[in-house]
């Protein structure tokens, strides 16, 4: 055996390009301990998503080696991504990233907070909703 001492990233966390994630599963808090619910649950509820193993790794039983393609459930998908295990490949992404040019050409606000017909503060059928117009 090899006694290998401390160690430390090959490629500083800094240095690392972020994984290219769908923008359909980032709602914020994801249920990440989907190995409480079951597979088709997990699928129906985030979708099955075309996957490029990146590393050698084992999910529920099946062994899959760096280059093998797969689908697996979104959750599942988002965690490996994030430890750089798998990398999506779905085409899904492509779309994703066409409306998303889309959008930017148009200048349409993404987030509810951006968008004026969500301003709440300035409906008058929710009052002021406890913000101050000043």
């Amino acid at each position: 055996m090899k006694n290998h001492g401390p160690l430390s990233p090959i490629i500083p966390a800094s240095k690392r390009p972020a994984p290219r994630l769908p923008r359909a599963i980032q709602t914020g808090v994801i249920e990440l301990l989907s190995g409480f619910m079951s597979h088709e649950k997990s699928v129906a509820r985030y979708g099955s998503w075309e996957v490029l193993a990146l590393a050698d790794f084992a999910y529920r039983g099946n062994r899959l080696a760096k280059g093998d393609r797969c689908h697996l459930p979104g959750t599942v998908a988002l965690v490996l991504a994030n430890y750089r295990e798998v990398e999506f490949i779905d085409a899904r992404l492509d779309e994703e990233d066409k409306l998303a040019a889309e959008v930017a050409r148009l200048k349409i606000p993404l987030a509810a907070k951006d968008n004026p017909a969500f301003a709440t503060s300035r409906r008058p059928e929710f009052g002021n909703a406890g913000f101050s117009d000043k």
